[in-house]
């Protein structure tokens, strides 16, 4: 992970292990870890070298840049996305339908347990687009015979201070 203390952030986003099944904090760390990689594979590398990542990995945490801080928090947002994507896929496979509500402007939904994680998920999901973007990284798509492709291209750090 790009950060060094990667997985204690990941573990503290995501609060009690037990609200996701885990009772041994082994199987939950192992959990997130497949998570992370999954989630670096789908999503970093799409942004960044494999190379690029291999020296942020190696960086210590306090020589960061902001920028490279951004893409770490980009990682941990795409590896609890993938985490609660992940759950919310095995809870649909168990079938398990405790319901729940989700409200926004008035307008209540009922949710299973697990759409409220891949809702969740999907929210974890523009927050990591969000630090992207504050990395100087913007989405391009392109309309070419073939269709339409979509990259992340660097475009130069947005300095907001």
């Amino acid at each position: 992970m790009i950060f060094s203390t990667g997985l204690t952030k990941i573990k503290n986003l995501l609060a009690d292990k037990s609200r996701y099944g885990f009772d041994d904090s082994d199987d939950y760390e192992t959990a997130i870890n497949t998570a992370n990689e999954m989630a670096v594979l789908k999503n970093m590398y799409e942004v960044i070298s494999s190379s690029t990542y291999s020296d942020l990995e190696s960086t210590d945490d306090n020589s960061l840049t902001s920028y490279q801080k951004y893409l770490g928090y980009a990682e941990v947002t795409f590896s609890i996305a993938e985490f609660l994507t992940q759950r919310g896929q095995i809870k649909r496979n168990e079938s398990e339908g405790t319901s729940s509500t989700y409200s926004q402007a008035g307008v209540t939904v009922n949710y299973g347990s697990e759409q409220l994680l891949l809702k969740s998920a999907n929210d974890f999901i523009k927050q990591a687009h969000e630090y992207l973007r504050l990395a100087g990284y913007t989405r391009q798509t392109t309309i070419n015979k073939s269709g339409l492709t979509s990259e992340w291209v660097y475009s130069g750090y947005e300095n907001i201070y």
